[in-house]
């Protein structure tokens, strides 16, 4: 037959230990000496501990000698620097004080609070040396337990230190010998003497692989009886979360576990109905945002989960938000309900996106593919590709694997190889063919030589500006004849006008005909404010569509990310390349925003 699980009787979270009893002094025969009187200096015993102040005022520092004194002095020395050295507690609560001067409580804790890692008057755990600041705990607390109390790191392991009482050691050896003489000792029981869920005491199943204790009805879904055989609490039995948590992004209640069938009694009658089913209780989920992972990975996570591996910003997430409440639900990217309703009604896919991700606070530009920037082949040939997102900074760049459900990713991939064919000549390509639904542009070479002399004026804008859509302005057009000439001639020149006439326009233009005209392949280095570095984006993007722009901006991350994946497609440019040299700028607009920029990047 199956034993029942394994229970015990708890007392309640102030349930007090059982003091042991008083160790029996230990007498030791020793032949007494007549010797000279000596005036000697006692010192300290050799222990990290501190010395409390009481210890000076019991010991005699300079002693005289009589006949056989030494003896006797030797014994009571022990036995005083014992018992002043030993861990020190206030009856009524077990506060920590550091003083600047020798005098406080010794002990093996730590002088410092486990959370905020910051001195001052903290509380002591009895089963490990930990140590915390009462409004640091949570929940936080008015005033320090009473009797044996246990930090959230042991209810969460388990026992794995016991704090050393006032004469531990003597007790150890009269157990010890208590032992040998017969008689095995009593088995510790290590379990809580309280429900882990309502923190009350009473009959406790116990689990038997951690510490941890449970009311049969406070078990979600709730137990009709003790079960047979091992049993592991729903801590033991938590699934592992597939990697770390980068942040948390809202919560709601899930639905309640399946009920839990009630066994049929044994004297019921045939015609009457089944016991009801124990009903469990919806328990909450967070939906989170994995490190090194994109937002299309983003899943909904357990709150065991997070209080097992993400303690710390599981707490957190506690204090600065409502647990109560769930936080309202957004509408996506529209920001109105009615808005929201339509477009889902008329696209299926935004539906999908609008119910699995855009409610939750995840932004459509998140998800959305800026520019591949590398790519890597594992062991098994699979292909992988680094992508930037769209509005996130590049340390914020995800690898992805090429079979991955992204729209538009195939065609961001063909514009991949697209360009590195042109760079560096690789025609061939690893992974799965492509499947694209419209063609996507090849980008042109420049042309080796020059086709266009550079002091020539144009009467009307050329052709490569003509395939952007754009038209410019007549005062446009001269600014790019006469920086053009400007540039034939060797002279450095400002480009001053009032603010919105299109500087930006006419200085990318330049730099676009002096590209496509064979007269410069680039890099070109452009400094901008960081106000305006946006609108130097989409103006080349506008008006230079066969350009690279790489926008150097971001934190130490970011510019890393750039300089290992943008600048060039050889892994070893960066370290191995040629020193750096003074750049001469071909211009420099002038006026309005874009005099002298203080903080400045670099597209």
């Amino acid at each position: 037959p199956l034993r029942k699980a394994k229970t015990k009787e708890g007392k309640g979270p102030n349930a007090r230990r059982k003091p042991r009893p008083p160790p029996k002094p230990v007498e030791k025969k020793v032949k007494t000496k007549k010797v000279a009187p000596l005036k000697i200096k006692l010192g300290g015993f050799s222990s990290k501990r501190k010395r409390s102040s009481s210890e000076e005022d019991d010991v005699d520092v300079d002693s005289d000698f009589d006949d056989g004194s030494l003896t006797s002095f030797s014994v009571s020395d022990g036995s005083t620097s014992r018992s002043s050295r030993s861990k020190r507690r206030s009856k009524g609560s077990k506060k920590k004080r550091k003083e600047e001067d020798a005098d406080g409580y010794e002990t093996d804790h730590q002088d410092y609070c486990e959370v905020c890692q910051q001195g001052g008057e903290i509380i002591l755990c009895d089963t490990c040396p930990r140590a915390y600041h009462m409004v640091c705990l949570d929940p936080d607390m008015e005033k320090a337990p009473e009797g044996r109390w246990s930090c959230p790191h042991c209810e969460k392991e388990g026992v794995q230190w016991e704090a050393r009482e006032e004469g531990s050691e003597a007790e150890e050896d009269t157990e010890v010998g208590a032992g040998a003489a017969g008689g095995e000792a009593e088995e510790d029981d290590h379990h809580m003497e309280f429900c882990r869920v309502c923190k009350d005491g009473g009959e406790l199943l116990c689990c038997d692989s951690c510490p941890s204790s449970y009311h049969i009805h406070c078990l979600n879904p709730p137990l009709p009886e003790i079960p047979n055989g091992e049993w592991l609490c729903p801590r033991c039995t938590c699934p592992s979360m597939k990697g770390k948590v980068q942040k948390i992004l809202t919560w709601r209640w899930g639905e309640p576990p399946p009920p839990t069938p009630v066994p049929r009694p044994h004297g019921l009658s045939a015609d009457a109905p089944d016991p009801t089913p124990l009903a469990g209780r919806p328990e909450r989920e967070f939906f989170v945002k994995w490190s090194n992972l994109s937002y299309w990975h983003c899943s909904w996570v357990s709150e065991l989960q997070l209080e097992l591996h993400c303690q710390v910003m599981f707490r957190n997430y506690q204090r600065k938000n409502d647990m109560d409440d769930p936080p309202p639900v957004e509408f996506g990217a529209e920001g109105d309900e009615d808005k929201s309703t339509k477009r889902k009604n008329k696209d299926p896919v935004y539906a999908e996106m609008e119910e699995r991700f855009y409610r939750f606070g995840i932004k459509m530009e998140w998800m959305m593919i800026h520019r591949i920037l590398n790519h890597s082949v594992d062991k098994k040939n699979n292909v992988h590709y680094l992508i930037k997102w769209r509005d996130l900074p590049y340390d914020q760049a995800t690898w992805e694997a090429e079979d991955m459900d992204i729209p538009e990713y195939d065609s961001y991939k063909q514009g991949y190889w697209n360009h590195r064919e042109l760079m560096m000549g690789d025609e061939g390509r690893p992974g799965k063919k492509l499947k694209l639904k419209g063609k996507v542009k090849k980008l042109d070479r420049p042309p080796d030589n020059p086709v266009i002399d550079p002091t020539i004026k144009f009467d009307r804008q050329p052709d490569y500006l003509d395939s952007t859509g754009g038209t410019l302005h007549a005062y446009q057009l001269e600014g790019l004849n006469w920086l053009r000439f400007s540039w034939a001639q060797g002279t450095d020149t400002i480009l001053a006008d009032e603010m919105g006439l299109g500087k930006t326009v006419q200085t990318a233009v330049f730099l676009y005909s002096l590209y496509k005209e064979g007269h410069s392949k680039g890099p070109f280095l452009v400094s901008a404010p960081l106000s305006t570095i946006i609108n130097w984006e989409r103006e080349f993007e506008m008006w230079a569509p066969d350009f690279y722009v790489v926008t150097y901006t971001g934190d130490k991350d970011s510019r890393a990310v750039i300089r290992e994946n943008e600048f060039s497609f050889d892994d070893s440019a960066i370290k191995g390349g040629k020193k750096a040299f003074k750049l001469k700028f071909p211009s420099w607009p002038e006026g309005g925003a874009h005099q002298v920029p203080r903080a400045a990047d670099v597209l």
